[in-house]
């Protein structure tokens, strides 16, 4: 009796033991190196990746033939479908072949396909997941047969190498053009690459979300007067110069033109009702804008940084502004208000925040110019003016004297002084004599208003952005660099900066891993660590996701808003280093790290809070690498093209002179290594 029980037990041990496998696995089964997933039908298969985490079949390479039938068990199973993530990030792979069974392409597919130079979608498929093909960048040709009847966003976004798109002529979900590597789907979503002029089909009447994203050579757009909506991120990142808006729309989605920094003037029709958040964000080349009578909504920073904009005309429908609306327009001149009862209007948070004040002016219906800080707020008041809320310490509606001693009486600790959340007013955790000159600096009308420290959390993942208020400072090799100063960091020369962020430290493999869901590095074992062996090009691939995933503006710092930074900014104490005259107190460098990276923020920060801007990991910085000019430069960005990008900051294994906070290093786009990683800019 006890034999039997004790065979059972052994019987169902083994059993499950044989099933545990497959408990762990992502897939049914595996014949020939590729994995299945078995279908409902029970007598279909869909390719699947190979294990729950990715990248999936990280030694595929050279050409992959899907099969039409896979027999396992002595069941044959019919292959209809690519299923999600399949092959995401097989860079080795150089062509596939999709047998007639295949009938969708999931969602991130051949993601990150490289390798991937041609690729045959046969007449059988119907549908072309999101994320399908994208950042197949060696992509040369594709061909969308008459059966495709939807294509999901992004499916093609990032195909660099795409010099032609062919869609069947008889289909008429889609239309193919000469001077355009793209399709357009008149239905939904649309996808568009590469193009130069784009004509859109009278037969479309909406431009989806991110129709026409990151069309980077896309500088006219002709939108015909069927379209009544245009989507979200519909041109975002464009090179548009010129775009007309017919009369037919009557929605601007949330960043619809969002960073086309060539466009210089729009005309928003009487069609309009609505413009979305970060409609025209960071648009700098705009100098006028004219929001028709029928617009009654303007979105969160709907025109946020656009520094060129010099006028703007508000119609007299609006009964809405959102927050940061018109914030550091700081070439603004002239704003002309059709607004006849303001009352009425439900003003945001700092609306006109960072424009120069006592350099504009307000002209309203009844013929009154208001040019001064005091006759603004007689008028803007009356609905809650909250462009100086920042600096009104106090609370009472202007910003004076009274704000000064409110911020001193908190310094001296005083009874009934007001909260920390009023008094820090520069936003750097500290209540002290830097608050005081920000509320003096807006009382004179400066325009180098701080920016605000900011915590953002992606997927869980938790970073931080140290504002950064602008100054001017000597850029180059100074005299405390002495005879470590290379020539290339010569001549010393003035440069001045407006205020922007910093991320307070490199970004980590944590953050890395968020945003793309995959580590690089070398150095692994602590995700605290900084990312590296990271290229230029990797970084903007990781900035641009984060901007989808944030709705924000991230970038590469300059190379002077580095080293301003690094310098410590309006704080400098001077320093050799980033922080300190001693190298090993803020640095992690061939002396002290043991020839490996070490976790963010262990070392001892320079003057504005920041971590490791010397050592640990070289940082990628925006510009062209070029020599130097003994001119004072304003905002300067490096040379308009160059062969090599900038590199500051020194790493784990450089030398101390290689520390220093104006040593430059050099390297292309697309290098790699154990030492290069990044910090954002904002």
């Amino acid at each position: 009796m006890k034999t039997t029980k004790l065979f059972k037990r052994l019987l169902l041990a083994a059993a499950m033991m044989a099933l545990l496998p497959q408990w762990a696995a992502a897939y049914n089964f595996m014949v020939d190196g590729l994995c299945y997933n078995r279908n409902s039908d029970g007598t279909s298969v869909t390719v699947t990746n190979q294990n729950s985490h990715l990248p999936a079949y990280t030694d595929l390479s050279g050409d992959l033939v899907i099969p039409e039938t896979v027999t396992y068990n002595d069941t044959s199973y019919s292959v209809t479908s690519i299923g999600k993530n399949a092959f995401y990030d097989c860079s080795g792979l150089t062509s596939v072949t999709i047998p007639n069974s295949v009938t969708s392409i999931g969602k991130n597919a051949f993601y990150g396909c490289s390798g991937l130079t041609s690729v045959a979608i046969p007449n059988s498929v119907t549908s072309i997941g999101n994320s399908a093909f994208r950042y197949c960048s060696g992509l040369t040709s594709v061909t969308i047969p008459n059966s495709v009847t939807s294509i999901g966003d992004y499916a093609f976004s990032g195909c660099s190498g795409l010099t032609s798109i062919v869609v069947a002529s008889d289909n008429p979900k889609y239309d193919s053009r000469d001077n355009c590597n793209a399709i357009i789907e008149t239905a939904t979503n649309t996808l568009v690459l590469g193009c130069k002029n784009t004509l859109i089909p009278n037969s479309v009447t909406s431009i989806g979300g991110s129709a026409f994203y990151e069309c980077s050579g896309l500088t006219s757009v002709t939108i015909p007067n069927s379209v009544t909506s245009i989507g979200n991120s519909a041109f975002y990142g464009c090179s548009l110069t010129s775009v007309t808006i017919p009369n037919s729309v009557t929605s601007i989605g949330n960043s619809a033109f969002w960073g086309c920094s060539g466009l210089t003037s729009v005309t928003i029709p009487n069609s309009v009702t609505s413009i979305g958040n970060y409609a025209f964000s960071s648009c700098s080349g705009l100098t006028s804008v004219t929001i028709g009578n029928s617009v009654t909504s303007i979105g969160n920073s709907a025109f946020y940084g656009c520094h060129g904009l010099t006028s703007v005309t508000i119609g007299n429908s609006v009964t809405s502004i959102g927050n940061w609306a018109f914030s550091y327009c700081i070439g603004m001149r002239c704003i002309y208000s059709m607004i006849e009862y303001p009352s009425a209007v439900g003003l945001g948070y700092d609306v006109f925040s960072g424009i120069p004040v006592e350099s504009c002016v307000l002209y309203v219906p009844d013929g009154t110019q208001y040019q001064s800080l005091s006759q603004w707020k007689n008028f803007l008041n009356i609905i809650s003016f909250a462009s100086c809320s920042q600096y009104d310490v106090n609370k009472d509606n202007s910003v004076d004297i009274s704000d000064v001693n409110a911020l001193v009486n908190k310094m001296l600790e005083k009874k009934n002084s007001f909260p920390l959340a009023f008094t820090d007013v520069n936003g750097d955790g500290e209540v002290d004599i830097f608050d005081i000159n920000v509320v003096i600096g807006y009382m004179l009308g400066h325009n180098n208003l701080p920016i605000l420290n900011e915590t953002f959390t992606v997927n869980g993942v938790s970073f931080t952005m140290i504002g950064i208020e602008g100054g001017t400072f000597t850029m180059g090799g100074t005299a405390e660099q002495g005879n470590d100063a290379e020539n290339n960091e010569k001549p010393a020369h003035l440069v001045t900066l407006s205020g922007y962020s910093i991320g307070q430290t490199e970004v980590t493999q944590e953050l890395w891993q968020a945003v793309m869901g995959s580590n690089p590095s070398y150095f692994t074992g602590n995700l605290k660590r900084p990312v590296e062996k990271v290229s230029w090009n990797d970084c903007q691939t990781f900035i641009t996701t984060l901007n989808q995933l944030t709705g924000r503006n991230f970038r590469l710092p300059t190379e002077a808003e580095w080293e301003y930074a690094a310098r410590g900014g309006n704080r400098s104490q001077g320093y050799k280093y980033a922080g300190s005259n001693i190298i090993d107190d803020v640095a992690w460098y061939s002396g002290n790290s043991g020839s490996t990276t070490h976790p963010v923020a262990t070392k001892t920060p320079n003057e504005l809070g920041l971590y490791d801007m010397s050592g640990n990991v070289y940082e990628w910085c925006q510009d062209w690498y070029g020599y130097y000019s003994s001119d004072a430069q304003t905002n300067p960005t490096g040379p308009t093209s160059g062969s090599n990008r900038v590199l500051r900051g020194g790493s784990w294994g450089s030398g101390a002179r290689y520390c220093r906070v104006s040593d430059r290093g050099h390297s292309t786009p697309a290098s790699t290594g154990y030492n290069l990683g990044l910090r954002l800019a904002l």
